[in-house]
């Protein structure tokens, strides 16, 4: 059995939600994903650690077992008219279904107006320092990533989170999804994953 005889690490999971969203949801019948029931049935049992023994560790998520970090969809920028709102009605769910075992951080979207290269029509393969510069919209999420940098560096310097959830998956050929995320052929990968496990999980957890 998985962890009898090794340690137990106090574990809470930390969520890039935008990085999460584009590299594994977007465009995907999956939207209304139960996070901690993901981590906690499924990703979490599949993680091989063994400690210093040789034992194999288990996974003890704490009160506040995930750490969800993202920012408002800003209404001017958003790309459909009910962006806002449904962004809005999955978190409100979220947070209320997991009855306090997940906690939304917030930081907050920059919308401004900056120059850039325009990419040349008659050639697109023309240095950009060559090309005309025109006025642009620029969107940029900020603090999120700042804020879930220091949560983890609280937790772990605080000592109320032991393992970090960066370990290799099994069922990933031992790589660590959240690294899997940076390649497009890595996001296919733990997206088929996820989808696997939410076809077989679905039906028990409404």
């Amino acid at each position: 059995m998985a962890g009898q005889g090794g340690r137990t690490l106090r574990t809470r999971v930390y969520v890039d939600g935008y990085n999460f969203y584009y590299g594994c949801l977007k465009g995907s019948r999956y939207k209304w994903l139960n996070l901690h029931s993901l981590f906690e049935r499924q990703i979490l049992p599949s993680i091989l650690h063994k400690g210093p023994c040789g034992l194999p560790d288990r996974h003890e998520l704490l009160p506040v077992a995930v750490k969800y970090f993202t920012a408002t969809i800003v209404e001017t920028a958003a790309k459909g008219p009910d962006s806002v709102s449904s962004q809005d009605t999955y978190h409100t769910a979220l947070e209320n279904h997991c009855a306090g075992r997940l906690k939304i951080i917030k930081g907050y979207f920059s919308v401004s107006q900056v120059r850039a290269p325009k990419v040349d029509d008659a050639n697109p393969g023309k240095w950009p320092r060559h090309c005309e510069r025109v006025d642009i919209w620029k969107f940029e999420e900020k603090q999120s990533d700042v804020q879930l940098a220091l949560h983890a560096y609280h937790d772990a310097l605080t000592g109320e989170a032991f393992k970090w959830l960066s370990a290799a998956n099994g069922y990933l050929q031992g790589a660590v999804p959240l690294d899997l995320l940076e390649t497009e052929e890595g996001a296919h990968r733990v997206m088929a994953y996820m989808e696997a496990w939410i076809a077989n999980n679905s039906k028990g957890d409404r």
